[in-house]
């Protein structure tokens, strides 16, 4: 059974970590973090991909941190998107002005929906999405999406999700998709360290 199915029946899984395995909870708590130097055509492409592509499987995202900055503009056209591609988005008390966005509470940060929802929130900047993360998630795969080097660098070095990402869907965790882009030369992710698992899956 691949870990995406066994977290998906509620089961541990053994996970690649820096040093040996450890055994990852079942819950997968998938976050992307839109920078304020974030491409909007890219955003747009990633954050559809990452949460309608499958939504059951341990890559699809569940969180959308929003730079203050952008929620006017990127940040809107992302949400109203995922919207029309009918997913529902449980976003924060800025966010809510949006027309069609639900409420979210505080349940709704750190869950896992596995279905046709995403929970969503402004932040001031990249710290500021760092800590949620850090708060709220389970060291599985995260996304930043931004054209400025130093802003990902310290996306970077500040997480220790297994998978990290830069401008890259969040389905490419699945397993498959890892090891066809170890094989191809392609570095969608922090796949030094995945690579043992994705092998596996």
């Amino acid at each position: 059974m691949s870990s995406c199915r066994a977290a998906e029946r509620g089961l541990s899984v053994l996970c690649s970590a820096r040093r040996g395995y450890r055994f990852c909870p079942p819950r997968r708590i998938v976050h992307i973090y839109l920078d304020a130097a974030a491409d909007p055509v890219k955003a747009l492409d990633v954050v559809i991909n990452a949460k309608t592509r499958r939504t059951g499987i341990c890559g699809a995202a569940e969180c959308l941190l929003i730079h203050e900055s952008i929620v006017d503009t990127i940040g809107q056209g992302v949400l109203r998107a995922l919207m029309d591609k009918g997913v529902r988005v449980h976003g924060d008390a800025t966010l809510q002005k949006i027309d069609g966005v639900l409420p979210a509470t505080d349940d709704d940060w750190g869950k896992e929906y596995l279905d046709m929802d995403i929970a969503a929130k402004v932040v001031a900047d990249v710290d500021e999405a760092i800590a949620h993360i850090r708060s709220y998630g389970s060291n599985h795969t995260d996304c930043i999406l931004t054209e400025d080097d130093a802003t990902a660098a310290r996306f970077f070095e500040r997480l220790d999700s297994a998978i990290l990402m830069r401008n890259a869907s969040t389905q490419f965790a699945d397993g498959a998709s890892l090891a066809w882009a170890r094989r191809s030369g392609s570095r969608p992710a922090k796949c030094m360290r995945a690579a043992r698992w994705a092998r596996r899956n």
